[in-house]
């Protein structure tokens, strides 16, 4: 066996399960560990592991999913037959919850917490990660795709129980139920396959390769989506969690023994990992770098100055093009006038009156008056102005705060 239970899920509270989790990263911290999430970057995570930044506890639909995971595998088992009895009283293979925080023996940094777990019916051992993608989210699981945060995950899982299979069970918009396997030894055997493009019924092109490019290739085969992920970057993913570590570890070092809070906070602060450019880290960064500390410009050589450079490329095309986009939109609505849309040998447009969720509030309030009055509700609402007047130094102590990037081009 490649790992150990240290953690029992179901004789502890979430909060609990929540504290366990951070001794470690765990498979759902993995794509943020190694700078590939689209929600958390790594400065993020690595606060959260040090205590000074609170981590994501959840909200309503991971309360839902929660809720409907048994749901989900029900389904699963049926559709596979994974878990069920054959007429002669012999089961189809196992399928089996969880219960329990595990620990790679060789990786000790990296724990998993699986959904479901089980056995194939030709013995092998496979790790079931339930997904419930609701309307918003179900295209970016469509035509055999998966998202990169989650081919991450299910890969950490296999790497801490050094199972060959990995499968997930995906439940889209609420009706449709999608199953992608990641089988490592199938990958092996059927490389010819692959090649030979035998079952293809899904052709990756060029935007796919670059959105999902953990993903290399595809096979359509009974109803099941088989995913074929680059071997290198199973190791990809424990060499860059290592480094991750290196700096949790490091930072404990530093503050062990440090009981005040400030000095604390400021020696996690100033070994925080470097920054790597992501979108994820861009929102971070904007709404949590501490306030400025000094009046210094930081003088920087070349290298800055032709990342500066290409910024203000990028800011003056974003410009130029949302001004292009507006007189081009101009054009079209012009010709369409009074009409639904228009068409072309290549583009066919449309231009019509849908609802949104506006209201025209003032112009309610004008022409029904009395509708108006019925319908409106006192509700309690905080005087900030009134507060800050009064109250200074406790307006300013919740006051939101951001840092804003300008650019100013230096005259010799």
């Amino acid at each position: 066996m490649k790992y150990q239970r240290v953690f029992d899920t179901k004789n502890h509270s979430r909060e609990e399960w929540l504290a366990a989790r951070m001794k470690g990263i765990g498979a759902s911290d993995a794509s943020a560990s190694i700078g590939m999430s689209r929600y958390k970057c790594q400065i993020e995570l690595y606060q959260e592991k040090m205590g000074i930044l609170e981590g994501f506890t959840g909200n309503e639909a991971t309360a839902i999913g929660l809720e409907i995971e048994d749901t989900i595998a029900e389904l699963f088992k049926k559709r596979t037959g994974i878990g069920f009895k054959e007429p002669d009283g012999n089961k189809v293979g196992d399928l089996r919850r969880s219960n329990f925080i595990i620990q790679s023996i060789e990786y000790p940094w990296m724990f998993a917490n699986l959904d479901r777990e089980g056995t194939l019916p030709d013995g092998r051992r496979f790790v079931l990660e339930i997904k419930n993608a609701g309307e918003y989210m179900k295209d970016s699981w469509e035509g055999g795709c998966v998202p990169d945060d989650y081919l991450i995950q299910l890969m950490h899982q296999l790497i801490v129980t050094g199972y060959p299979v990995g499968i997930f069970g995906v439940l889209l918009g609420g009706n449709k139920l999608r199953i992608l396997v990641l089988d490592r030894d199938l990958q092996k055997d059927l490389t010819d396959d692959w090649e030979a493009g035998s079952n293809f019924q899904f052709e990756p092109d060029a935007s796919f390769e670059k959105n999902h490019f953990v993903v290399r290739d595809l096979m359509e085969y009974g109803g099941v989506t088989y995913l074929k992920a680059d071997d290198d970057f199973f190791d990809l993913i424990i060499d860059n969690e290592r480094d991750f570590m290196h700096y949790i570890e490091k930072a404990q070092e530093l503050t062990e023994g440090i009981t005040n809070k400030n000095t604390y906070r400021d020696i996690v602060l100033e070994n925080i990992p470097p920054v790597m450019g992501s979108i994820a880290e861009h929102a971070f960064l904007r709404e949590n770098l501490p306030e400025n500390k000094t009046a210094v410009y930081v003088e920087c050589g070349e290298d800055m100055t032709d990342i500066l450079d290409r910024l203000q490329n990028v800011k003056e095309t974003i410009k130029k093009s949302q001004e292009a986009k507006l007189e081009l939109e101009a054009l079209v609505y012009d010709k369409i006038g009074e009409n639904e849309g228009l068409q072309t040998d290549k583009w066919k447009v449309s231009w019509k009156q849908q609802n949104s969720s506006g209201f025209k509030s003032e112009k309610f309030k004008e022409e029904e008056p009395e509708i108006y009055r019925k319908y409106t509700v006192k509700v309690p609402i905080l005087d900030k102005k009134l507060l800050q007047q009064e109250q200074q130094e406790v307006y300013e102590r919740y006051k939101t705060k951001t840092r804003v990037l300008r650019l100013r081009r230096i005259k010799k």
